[in-house]
């Protein structure tokens, strides 16, 4: 659990005046950075916790009369709400600091199309205004969490991996496919090719799609 020291930041409505480099947001910066490192399991995590709390508030509403009829608009919110949670947790739970770093944007991403999908169903009119307002509020808290979050992550290291390097998740050498220039490079360097017994098999170059893409790391993914 997070000490006694780390005190949760108020992430409500952006101070006036509060630039990208302002002292407000190094404080809340700080606190956050805090609670990351003093978290011991993902249910620490404040942005899980708020998570946990919109994907309730999102099921509860897409199970009403109107919106419940609606099967597209419904379940894609329940995914896209319900995915937030488990990508939080999965990358804190994979103990490499890229890993966390990539899940953390992936669950922002998810959090940015359950604010997408509560204007659309509030045009379609599926939700009143207040109810509309208070969802969306929420899922702007859960954004700005996750966002410090991320910002924390990249700043040093957290959960246990200080040294680790932040890389782009599309960067990832292990789940990374040969280049053009890779695939012609070799081509260009290799032998020409000679007849062979069909027994020994003949010289071929992998297709450049066969390779498993960046993306391969998330597990938890929706439409």
């Amino acid at each position: 659990m997070p000490g006694a020291r780390c005190r949760a930041p108020n992430l409500g409505a952006p101070a006036p005046g509060f630039g990208a480099e302002g002292p407000r947001r190094q404080a809340k910066l700080d606190e956050l950075e805090c609670m990351v490192s003093s978290a011991r399991r993902f249910e620490d995590l404040l942005a899980w916790q708020k998570a946990r709390s919109l994907a309730a508030a999102i099921y509860r509403v897409t199970r009403k009369r109107d919106l419940a009829r609606d099967f597209g608009l419904a379940g894609q919110l329940q995914r896209a709400a319900a995915s937030i949670m488990p990508n939080l947790a999965e990358g804190f739970e994979r103990n490499s600091r890229a890993e966390f770093h990539y899940f953390v944007s992936t669950a922002k991403g998810s959090c940015a199309e359950v604010r997408s999908l509560l204007y659309l169903a509030g045009d379609a009119g599926y939700l009143d205004p207040g109810e509309f307002e208070q969802l969306l509020q929420q899922a702007e808290e859960v954004g700005r969490l996750i966002g410090g979050l991320r910002v924390s992550i990249e700043r040093r290291g957290s959960a246990g991996f200080p040294s680790e390097k932040v890389t782009s998740p599309t960067k990832q050498a292990p789940h990374s496919a040969p280049s053009t220039r890779d695939l012609q490079s070799e081509k260009l360097t290799a032998p020409p090719p000679t007849p062979r017994h069909p027994a020994l098999g003949t010289r071929h170059s992998a297709p450049s799609g066969s390779a498993p893409s960046g993306s391969a790391l998330l597990s938890h993914d929706h439409p």
